[in-house]
């Protein structure tokens, strides 16, 4: 049954997988450990990747009323948040299964454990750089939604504009012929076929401007279609 996926892919500047193996080990040392409220679990290589899950321990709090007493009291309950992600060697990245705040936590922890002086910055793409990809490549697609800042219906109205797309090369058209700049893209959701994918189902992938996306596919195809994604946006193999 397909599943809608929040998915942040990071640059890691300069890894190889000796880097990889390096934070394997010191990985593996930082179990979750309930008084830190974190620590890392499920963690292996296989060939060029690393994958592990930080677990982040949550407190809230909340507050109750006695109906008999007429008093309120306090509480604090406790949950637990499972963050999925990847470094891989072969595409020079680190990508996080979770939200924007869970992502930064990630790289935040990495960037501590990783002694070898590599930096995790943002990627450079944007929706508009995603849509040129696509464009370019052999890959089947059709552009479903968008949402534009700064479109100027006429010299005295402009606003942002967010649209269902009917015609795929309509969106397109609109795009090419209105955003000037890539900041003006807030947000473009695409259906996509991928190899990946066995059947002729489309995989649906909203870009973002801020380097998020969300990915719509079947759980058990995520990480295929990830590693055509990287290898759309990243243009093959890494080779730091």
């Amino acid at each position: 049954m397909p599943h809608t996926t929040p998915v942040h892919i990071r640059i890691v500047e300069g890894l190889t997988l000796v880097h990889v193996k390096e934070l394997f080990d010191a990985i593996i040392l930082l179990d979750f450990d309930d008084a830190a409220g974190y620590g890392f679990i499920d963690t292996s290589i296989e060939n060029t990747s690393l994958t592990s899950t930080l677990v982040l321990r949550r407190i809230t709090y909340h507050t109750s009323f006695d109906r008999i007493t007429q008093e309120f009291s306090k509480h604090i309950s406790e949950y637990y948040e499972r963050v999925p992600f990847m470094v891989d060697s072969k595409y020079g990245t680190l990508e996080v299964i979770s939200n924007l705040t869970n992502t930064r936590r990630v790289v935040s922890l990495l960037s501590r454990l990783m002694k070898f002086n590599l930096t995790i910055a943002d990627p450079d793409f944007t929706p508009r750089s995603f849509l040129d990809r696509l464009s370019e490549s052999q890959i089947p697609f059709s552009l479903r939604r968008l949402s534009m800042n700064g479109l100027m219906i006429n010299p005295g109205i402009v606003g942002r504009f967010t649209a269902y797309v009917a015609d795929s090369q309509s969106g397109v058209e609109l795009i090419s012929s209105q955003a000037t700049s890539s900041s003006e893209i807030e947000k473009l959701t695409f259906e996509i076929a991928l190899d990946a994918l066995e059947t002729e189902e489309m995989v649906e992938v909203t870009v973002s401007r801020n380097g998020g996306m969300t990915v719509t596919c079947d759980e058990d195809d995520l990480q295929d279609v990830l590693e055509e994604i990287k290898d759309l946006l990243l243009g093959g193999a890494y080779n730091g």
